[in-house]
């Protein structure tokens, strides 16, 4: 799977398929024009219908499905989360 993101952070994705459910082999997303100069850190957030949200850390534009994110069936919701680091937090610069 890839994300773009265009100029107002807004994502298109070239498939809707993150994986089947249970799946256990890794696979990889990549996410580009992602980057912020006033961010130093990126997480990839999934929101599941029953709640539950995963915030993944984006490297080098990419990140890998585990397991854990591939345990339920039907709609994620996935949000680029782009962060600052000012003294002992971070803080978000946009999502």
């Amino acid at each position: 799977m890839k994300i773009t993101l265009n100029s107002k952070y807004h994502a298109t994705v070239d498939n809707n398929f993150l994986g089947y459910v249970g799946e256990n082999n890794s696979r990889t997303i990549t996410i580009e024009n992602y980057q912020l100069d006033e961010a130093d850190l990126y997480k990839l957030r999934l929101s599941y219908p029953s709640g539950i949200q995963y915030d993944i850390d984006i490297s080098e534009g990419k990140i890998n499905t585990t397991v854990s994110m591939l345990w339920q069936a039907g709609n994620v919701n996935a949000q680029i989360i782009a962060l600052k680091h000012d003294g002992n937090v971070y803080e978000y610069v946009k999502k």
